[in-house]
């Protein structure tokens, strides 16, 4: 399948055209008060030609991430992806919709700490948009992005940038504050922040999650501290060895005295 799409491609850009343009998106990010989340994008694709749909239909069959890539749709946030679901929608009309459906466990991150306080924040850094100086929301194609926070958490600072609306909404029996940012005034800034408070406590700072993220930090990939582990171990366990060898190298070293009386 993957040969026939990547030679149906081929054969697109030999004629000149795909056929197949993205003319809608939106995208509906709903916090948890973990800290995790949920995302959905809507993608709304026209095709103009029977290759375009010829490459639609071939995509919809593979129905994978790589895929739909080279027809422009792919997730916006940069996370780790714990669940992911593609849903195409195709009809005999020109227009389809495709809907991504991925969860993450790392969607906000400590941007600073006030007090006893910890700031949490949805950034920039998270987002496809963001190119290392701005992050710019797109006006070609139109694209709309919501993010739903629990109303329970306390805003850190105001919204930045300023939301296009803002309402209430209650989801799963619960009341969360929804900040939209549309096409109609797209934004392109340095930071995006939808931030809140969370209490510093002795038990959240040793809790397995946040030692496991420090972790990471501090040697980078599990390899890397398997390794270090490793080397300590050998270490420890051969520390008399070791010990007798550096005495040893050291043995016939003159003291600081021996060398002030020999200068004299």
């Amino acid at each position: 399948m993957k040969k026939v799409f990547l030679a149906l491609v081929l054969m697109l850009f030999v004629f000149g055209a795909f056929g197949v343009e993205v003319v809608k998106h939106d995208i509906v990010v709903t916090m948890s008060e973990d800290g995790s989340g949920n995302i959905e994008e809507e993608y709304w694709i026209r095709t103009s030609s029977e290759q375009g749909k010829a490459l639609l239909n071939t995509t919809v069959e593979s129905n994978e991430m790589d895929d739909w890539k080279e027809i422009g749709i792919q997730k916006t946030l940069k996370v780790p992806v714990e669940e992911m679901r593609i849903i195409p929608e195709v009809s005999e009309s020109d227009i389809a919709i495709v809907v991504l459906q991925y969860r993450t466990n790392e969607l906000v991150r400590q941007v600073e700490t006030k007090g006893k306080k910890a700031v949490l924040a949805l950034t920039e850094k998270e987002f496809r948009f963001y190119n290392g100086e701005k992050i710019k929301l797109p006006f070609s194609p139109p694209t709309e992005l919501t993010v739903k926070m629990p109303s329970v958490l306390t805003l850190a600072e105001d919204v930045t940038p300023p939301p296009f609306k803002k309402r209430s909404e209650i989801i799963d029996g619960k009341k969360h504050d929804v900040f939209v940012w549309s096409y109609r005034q797209p934004f392109n800034a340095e930071h995006f922040r939808v931030s809140f408070t969370r209490e510093v406590t002795i038990q959240s700072q040793i809790s397995t999650e946040v030692l496991v993220k420090r972790t990471t930090e501090w040697f980078g990939t599990p390899i890397n501290l398997l390794a270090v582990l490793i080397i300590l171990g050998i270490a420890f366990w051969y520390r008399k060895q070791i010990f007798s060898l550096v005495s040893g190298a050291f043995a016939g070293e003159p003291t600081a005295h021996e060398e002030i009386n020999h200068s004299e």
